[in-house]
């Protein structure tokens, strides 16, 4: 735990109460009678600081209790307390790449931002190319016209091993600006690091180039609970969704249901909506496997012709923000209530 988040300690409460000089004392009892009163109110305090994570606790206790009795609580739960989001992603692809000498000054840009949100793991992005022979293929790294940003966290693989895991990432190429973030919070807490880090850059990427499509994704993860010969959809997707292909709800094993549409926005550009959905065995760090069932919800704006010129940051953002919107309500339309309420989401 960082020290930064540590929570006080009883003891520390007390040397507090006893040693402040706020505090003034008529006997020598009154000094310890003084501080087990605030250690109480104290620990009320702390309850209410948990009160988010208890919330997500809550949530989950409140879907077991509303489970359908038939389906012998057939549990699907979400992959965090919180939340069921294991990625979410902002793209932005540009119309045509980058002269060199524009893609080093933004790289330049790029590097004391993202160091200065954790994102101090840098390294150029590499290919693999593989050349067939006589002797057999070839397969030969090679350095590509990029570079990553990433921000490590250290996660316990079993008892005896930690190792590092990426939790956040900006990859930058000619061609492309794309941030992953594998440790979701909030929408305003997420899009603010990225508008921190990236505003600069994207500022000068417009002024250089034009955008040929703008996208949000999240992908979501429930978990199964139970017996795997009732593992089906039924509970989790809402059914009638014309978004899930129908007979992924009679299905134990594994399937796939991904589909997608385009429609028009202003003058020939477009919108694309699309969800792929898969109930996939998901690999642990023993060599086990957890039944989940992802999905991937994306929205993207399709600029027809050369691309969107003349844009600004703050149109980017005011684009980012809408995508937001209409990847929730996606979501929404594809997830049961139930499931909705425990990621503290309101149907409809």
């Amino acid at each position: 735990m960082k020290v930064a988040d540590r929570k006080a300690s009883p003891g520390d409460e007390i040397a507090d109460a006893v040693g402040s000089s706020v505090f003034r004392f008529a006997d020598p009892c009154s000094p310890v009678k003084a501080a087990v009163r605030l250690l109480l109110r104290r620990r009320r305090s702390w309850r209410a600081a948990d009160s988010g994570k208890r919330l997500g606790k809550v949530r989950h206790a409140l879907y077991r209790e509303q489970s359908d009795p038939e389906l012998d609580i057939v549990m699907w739960k979400p992959l965090t307390p919180r939340h069921a989001i294991d990625t979410m992603a902002m793209v932005v692809t540009f119309g045509e790449p980058l002269s060199s000498l524009v893609f080093r000054r933004i790289i330049r840009e790029l590097e004391p931002t993202t160091f200065s949100k954790g994102l101090n793991n840098r390294q150029p992005m590499q290919t693999v190319s593989m050349n067939f022979s006589p002797t057999g293929p070839q397969i030969k790294p090679s350095v590509a016209p990029g570079m990553q940003f990433q921000k490590l966290s250290l996660v316990r693989v079993n008892e005896e091993m930690v190792a590092n895991k990426v939790v956040e990432e900006l990859i930058f190429d000619p061609t492309h600006i794309l941030y992953r973030n594998m440790n979701y919070s909030r929408w305003e807490n997420v899009s603010g690091t990225y508008w921190d880090m990236c505003s600069d850059a994207l500022r000068a990427i417009i002024e250089n180039v034009p955008i040929i499509t703008i996208r949000l994704e999240y992908l979501d993860r429930f978990v199964f609970e139970g017996d795997l010969a009732k593992a089906t959809a039924r509970g989790l997707i809402k059914e009638g969704s014309s978004l899930v292909a129908p007979h992924i709800f009679d299905l134990t094993e594994l399937w796939h249901s991904h589909t997608g549409k385009l429609e028009k926005t202003d003058g020939e550009n477009l919108r694309l909506y699309q969800v792929n959905v898969d109930m996939v065995d998901m690999a642990n760090a023993d060599s086990s496997a957890t039944r989940s069932i992802q999905i991937i919800s994306a929205v993207e704006e399709r600029y027809a012709g050369s691309g969107m010129e003349g844009g600004t940051t703050n149109s980017l953002r005011v684009i980012f923000d809408d995508l937001h919107e209409r990847v929730k309500e996606l979501f929404k339309s594809i997830v049961d209530a139930k499931l909705l309420a425990a990621v503290g989401l309101k149907n409809g």
